[in-house]
């Protein structure tokens, strides 16, 4: 298929950040509203959205589609080698881990850490405190724990993501979190609510669960976990 028009990728952006728009809330500022509607039309008939009561959403299609946009709405190179920065603090003798909640598609409202693709040429742990401090305002070193790749499947066993994740641990951080941004909601929390939320992902898995285990309990041996889940929704 052609490549989708500047209109239409920044209509995808703007429902890459939401769980459904109205007609007006996805309408593109400075845009006349009949090229709009043309664009959004087009959208719709090619099965990248649909239209549920009065909201436009993403449809599987299109939510396989923007994972090959960032939140700007710019289409990327697709890498497979992403970064998983976890961060830990201590308060008043207990400890804490920075959770964030996906703002985003795919996955929209999934508990985790935050996230981001190795840039060509950057070190690991280099790549992991760009993210946080892109994602949350926040700064640290950070050194490698291990590796797990994610390989998650539809309904049908078709791939929608085959990633190389390198798990990073970060303490102490320093700086403003940002709370609320285009990535997502960041807050502190216990170890005990972050594996309750993590249960409840659409991307939940024995194996994520088993990484905040190991934290938590401070067992810093390197590791490589393999995961192959079919996921219901996305």
């Amino acid at each position: 298929m052609k490549s989708l028009s500047d209109i239409q990728l920044q209509i995808l952006s703007k429902l890459l950040k939401s769980n459904g728009l109205r007609y007006s809330e996805a309408q593109i500022r400075e845009v006349e509203n009949d090229l709009y509607n043309y664009h959004l039309q087009f959208l719709v008939k090619k099965g990248f959205i649909d239209k549920q009561e009065d909201k436009y959403h993403l449809t599987d299609k299109g939510k396989q589609f923007v994972q090959k946009m960032d939140v700007k709405g710019r289409l990327k190179d697709y890498f497979k080698f992403s970064v998983l920065p976890y961060v830990t603090r201590e308060i008043d003798g207990k400890r804490e881990i920075l959770v964030q909640k996906r703002l985003r598609h795919p996955y929209f409202g999934d508990h985790a850490t935050v996230s981001g693709k190795v840039l060509p040429g950057e070190r690991i742990e280099d790549a992991a405190r760009r993210k946080l401090k892109e994602e949350t305002g926040l700064e640290c070193d950070f050194r490698l724990l291990g590796v797990i790749r994610k390989t998650r499947r539809d309904r049908k066993k078709r791939i929608i993501e085959d990633t190389l994740y390198h798990v990073c641990l970060g303490e102490n951080p320093f700086g403003k979190l940002a709370v609320l941004n285009d990535y997502g909601n960041n807050f502190w929390t216990s170890f005990e609510k972050a594996m309750l939320l993590e249960s409840k992902n659409i991307t939940a898995s024995e194996k994520s669960s088993e990484i905040l285990k190991r934290i938590r309990d401070k067992n810093f041996e390197i590791f490589y976990f393999q995961e192959d889940i079919i996921l219901l929704k996305y």
